[in-house]
């Protein structure tokens, strides 16, 4: 049997300075049948239904022959080309308006095109197993980067799944290879910056060589990681063979800012095994038209992060105090958010489709993200692993058992097979403490999990003074009150969106009502006068001490011998490198 004609695809820059990007399609049609195309709405990895059809425009069709053939467009994201009255090439044309810079988006301008597949290339209903030919025409000067390989002048891919996997990127790029283990990885940088590639390259490899030690190997035979260095913006999105990364094109010289870099680059490498070959059942098969639906992201997102703070440690990059530090932040973080008593951690995973990448004033009181409390969970079932186990076992070997029964194979991960495949990995059952962190709403107990690591957890009030439980900030010259929460005093007294114009009847600004609220002790009383939309209206409300919101981790010197190793054997002693 014949292998199926490839589909060819042409993309070039049709307009740098209008954002437009041009592609082609080649195919041969059959006589009589009309062909349907479609457009995915969504990226793996991302998940908001992102409606990446309203950037099509001026859809197209010949024959053989350079005859127009009819097209109409049947939904949002399909479009119709009539059938040919004889068989041969159809030649299908389009342009996309590409002016959105992110990880998960297209952008064009006069120094790049970055596309991302998801959102630019049409796809015959039918044919998303065929392989495929991409041939890019750049600009003059401009390189070509991408993880598919270059055969005879054009990307090749097996199916389109392959292709939405696999960001195109052109333009004044600089390209620095490396190699771990003999593999070949390339990070390839665009826009102009402070970054120190050298540096950059440096560090990426001793975390690449961290997940390679975790996993007794890599996974891929080539690896791309493509920089996007803009004047704003941040976020990261993973690939198979690859991730992209946006950052502010200033902020490496920052040391806190590149931590967050190094912490980035490391979730996303993460990814190589967890979620893109380590999959969740749910999310299987893809289809991009339309959510999926898995309660397993705490685990492919939150986990993830966990071991992103994890590599960075292990690649030598911080110290063990970094790490607790780190940790202690986010406890801080998720211990400001009200809705992580309303909302479970595997429901947060449902409702991303609506909530996560779509956050209102109300968001921290009806949500929790799963990425947060999701690394907390991750971080208290190792804690438990390694303290009934002596340090013996961790989470480190239910990975592990993940990757070699999952992801080597390629066979879905069920959505409630993790607590018994942590039972077989260590020996002990997590199912209760599972249960208690994922399906529930429980806080984790920081004192006794860490306890047995020789780590004190130390509480002290968010704030000096009195709360509000308000957040006010400025918007156009008004002071406005962004969020408010629903475990505080003003709940109930003060909406998001009330301006503020004056406490207890003299004016008062953002910065005036945390210094006045610093001067107050609890059980004040505290009047509020505030337009409500175009209403002045009063709000009387008795202040609460500020909740124990900031946290402190320290590793006692004192502890027991055991303690100490089992504080080694996970992030080192809370002062200096592990030994």
């Amino acid at each position: 049997m014949p292998a199926p004609t490839p589909l060819r695809y042409r993309l070039s820059v049709a307009d740098p300075l209008r954002r437009l990007l041009g592609l082609e399609l080649r195919l041969r049609a059959a006589a009589g049948t009309p062909l349907v195309l479609r457009l995915p709405a969504w990226t793996p990895g991302s998940y908001l239904v992102r409606e990446y059809a309203r950037h099509v425009e001026g859809f197209s069709a010949k024959d053989a022959r350079g005859r127009p053939l009819r097209t109409r467009r049947l939904t949002k994201d399909r479009w119709e080309v009539a059938a040919p009255a004889r068989a041969g090439e159809v030649r299908l044309s389009w342009r996309v308006y590409a002016n959105e810079l992110s990880v998960r988006t297209n952008h064009v301008d006069d120094t790049h095109a970055f596309v991302q597949p998801t959102a630019a290339f049409l796809c015959p209903e039918g044919m998303e197993s065929r392989p495929l030919e991409v041939a890019v025409d750049a600009p003059r000067g401009w390189e070509v980067s991408c993880p598919l390989p270059l055969v005879r002048g054009s990307l090749r891919a097996p199916d389109q799944e392959t292709l939405h996997d696999s960001p195109i990127h052109m333009g004044l790029l600089r390209r620095f290879p490396f190699r771990v283990r003999g593999v070949p990885h390339e990070l390839v940088l665009w826009g102009e910056s402070n970054a120190d590639p050298v540096r950059l390259v440096r560090d990426l490899a001793a975390i690449v060589e961290a997940g390679a030690r975790m996993f007794g190997g890599l996974p891929y035979r080539r690896y791309v990681v493509e920089g996007l260095l803009a004047d704003a913006g941040g976020g990261g999105l993973e690939h198979r063979e690859g991730f992209v990364f946006l950052l502010p094109r200033w902020s490496f010289s920052d040391p806190k800012s590149y931590d967050r870099c190094l912490v980035l680059l490391a979730h996303e490498f993460f990814h190589a095994w967890n979620v893109r070959r380590i999959r969740p059942a749910g999310l299987l098969p893809y289809d991009l038209a339309g959510e999926k639906y898995t309660r397993l992201l705490w685990l492919f997102e939150g986990a993830t992060d966990y071991y992103a703070h994890l590599l960075v440690r292990r690649a030598g990059l911080r110290d063990g105090k970094w790490l607790l530090d780190q940790v202690a932040a986010k406890m801080k973080a998720l211990a400001g958010n009200p809705g992580r008593s309303l909302l479970p951690l595997d429901e947060s995973s449902v409702t991303t489709w609506v909530k996560f990448y779509r956050p209102d004033e109300n968001s921290g009181n009806s949500g929790v993200s799963y990425y947060l409390k999701g690394l907390l969970a991750a971080l208290a079932l190792d804690l438990r692993l390694r303290a009934a186990t002596g340090g013996r076992r961790s989470l480190d070997h239910a990975m592990r058992l993940l990757w070699r029964r999952f992801g080597r194979s390629g066979v879905p991960v069920p959505e409630d097979a993790f607590p018994a495949l942590a039972r077989e990995a260590t020996g002990v059952d997590l199912r209760r403490l599972h249960d208690r962190l994922v399906s529930g709403v429980a806080d984790p107990d920081w004192e006794g999990l860490l306890a047995p690591l020789g780590v004190k957890v130390l509480r002290k009030p968010a704030a000096a003074g009195a709360w509000l439980g308000a957040d006010a900030g400025e918007k156009e010259g008004r002071t406005v009150f962004r969020s408010v929460r629903t475990d505080g005093p003003a709940a109930g007294r003060i909406a998001a969106g009330d301006e503020l114009v004056a406490l207890d009847g003299f004016r008062c600004n953002a910065e005036g009502l945390g210094k006045r609220l610093e001067e107050r002790r609890p059980g004040d009383g505290a009047r509020f006068t505030l337009l409500r939309g175009d209403r002045l209206v009063e709000a009387r409300v008795r202040l609460a001490r500020p909740p124990a919101e900031t946290f402190r981790l320290e590793a006692d010197p004192g502890a027991p011998a055991a303690a100490r190793r089992l504080l080694r054997g996970w992030g080192g002693d809370g002062k200096g490198p592990a030994k």
